[in-house]
């Protein structure tokens, strides 16, 4: 069974019909999704990391083994894009979410250094209608200490009134914060 991209989807035209569980992936700009689906589904380059925000234009959807899709959503917060665009954007993820039968966990980026900003916070709202888990993601923790990461992990469980062992970390350095965010994704795909 191999990993591959299936499609990036522009248009809602081109959204794909699977019967895969979908794992969405989503988060500001920069904040590093393609790199972590790189690390999860274990190919180094199958994903395009950027350091220019904003560079995913596209809903990205990824097949892994057969099993999930990972759903790779265009950022949000630094790109520059037309109102026309922005409004397309807009329309390709609403109808993503809601025409979609095989929402099965969001996974919510946030970077570490950043925080929980108000973008963030909207988005946690939104996505909480779905009635999937939601799992807040604290990004780039390699670039700070670990008294760093622990205070943004209780920040982060009180601004979004969630448990702290609820709210995982990554680093691309990390492989345990590998395993931690595996463990959920399985949990979550065990409780259908």
């Amino acid at each position: 069974m191999s990993t591959y991209l299936i499609c990036s989807a522009y248009k809602v035209e081109q959204l794909p019909k699977t019967n895969l569980p979908n794992i969405v992936l989503t988060g500001r700009s920069n904040v590093g999704k393609s790199t972590l689906i790189n690390k999860l589904i274990g190919r180094k380059q199958l994903a395009r990391t950027s350091n220019k925000p904003g560079k995913t234009i596209s809903i990205n959807f990824y097949n892994y083994k057969d099993m999930i899709i990972f759903v790779d959503l265009p950022g949000y917060g630094f790109a520059h894009r037309s109102k026309s665009t922005v409004l397309t954007w807009k329309n390709l993820v609403e109808t993503f979410f809601n025409k979609n039968d095989n929402l099965e966990l969001f996974l919510l980026l946030i970077d570490v250094r950043i925080g929980v900003k108000d973008k963030d916070l909207e988005l946690f709202y939104y996505l909480e209608q779905f009635n999937k888990d939601i799992i807040p993601i604290l990004t780039k923790t390699d670039k700070v200490n670990k008294n760093y990461v622990n205070k943004q992990i209780d920040q982060t469980s009180a601004i979004i009134n969630l448990s702290p062992n609820k709210i995982k970390h990554f680093s691309h350095k990390d492989p345990k914060s590998m395993v931690e965010i595996w463990n959920t994704i399985n949990k979550a795909l065990q409780r259908d």
